[in-house]
């Protein structure tokens, strides 16, 4: 038998709150001076990491944010009983009271922005093929040269346009945002990875922004999700490693 801490609450009280945990016993509240740790009873002392139990996880997680203002614990915290729980609530206490504040009231959206970086290639190409034709020939180190600079002309034009498309898309969500973070060209395809911190009133302005933004750019596939829980904005997800 073990306890599994699925997040932190801004909520001072010990009770049932209206979930069942990953193995269909209720979810309870177990409080600390202030805020409490949503728990349940667990038949193991260990998580099977697959995608049905972290997606369970999640939804979890989920029905306790339409509840309370959360801080998401790192997938699979698992502690012995109680006194545990409020041990770890204790150790972290300052940590997860600043958090709550940070997050209070504010949503987590998600968005990747994905570019079809050969369409881009092509039309480069089709652009400066009249400046290949100084070039044709039919030594190898001709066809070297035209080889070497169509790469170096597809890199640039493909980063020119990300750039462009980073500051379109990011600067205008990011102005509406409390908090953000972003990676450019994460992968070939994703040229902008970002999270975004909203203040649950300007919600309904943020998502019109995004379909604004989502006109503008109809070369541009688009992942715009949430909202979640604000796992990118806490520090509370790595309490587990830290104990071990």
């Amino acid at each position: 038998m073990s306890k599994c801490i699925y997040a932190v609450l801004d909520y001072n009280k010990k009770s049932a709150l209206d979930l069942k945990g990953l193995d269909g016993t209720g979810i309870y509240s177990l409080p600390y001076k202030g805020i409490s740790a949503a728990v349940s009873d667990m038949k193991r002392d260990r998580l099977k990491v697959d995608n049905e139990t972290a997606a369970g996880y999640a939804r979890i997680v989920e029905g306790l944010m339409e509840m309370h203002t959360v801080l998401p614990l790192r997938f699979g915290t698992l502690v012995k009983d109680d006194s545990e729980v409020a041990g770890v609530l204790e150790k972290y206490y300052e940590r997860f009271v600043n958090n709550l504040k940070l997050v209070k009231g504010k949503l987590e959206y998600g968005l990747k922005a994905l570019l079809d970086a050969e369409k881009t290639t092509a039309l480069n190409e089709a652009e400066d093929r009249a400046g290949f034709e100084q070039l044709k020939g039919n030594s190898p180190y001709k066809k070297y040269l035209i080889e070497k600079l169509k790469e170096h002309k597809a890199g640039q034009a493909l980063i020119k346009k990300a750039d462009g498309i980073i500051e379109g898309v990011h600067r205008p969500l990011k102005e509406l945002s409390f908090l953000s973070k972003f990676r450019k060209m994460a992968t070939e395809r994703i040229i902008l990875d970002a999270v975004y911190l909203v203040e649950a009133e300007k919600k309904d302005i943020f998502i019109e922004r995004f379909k604004e933004i989502k006109k503008k750019y109809r070369d541009v596939e688009f992942l715009f999700t949430g909202p979640w829980p604000p796992y990118n904005f806490i520090e509370s997800s790595n309490i587990k490693k830290e104990q071990n």
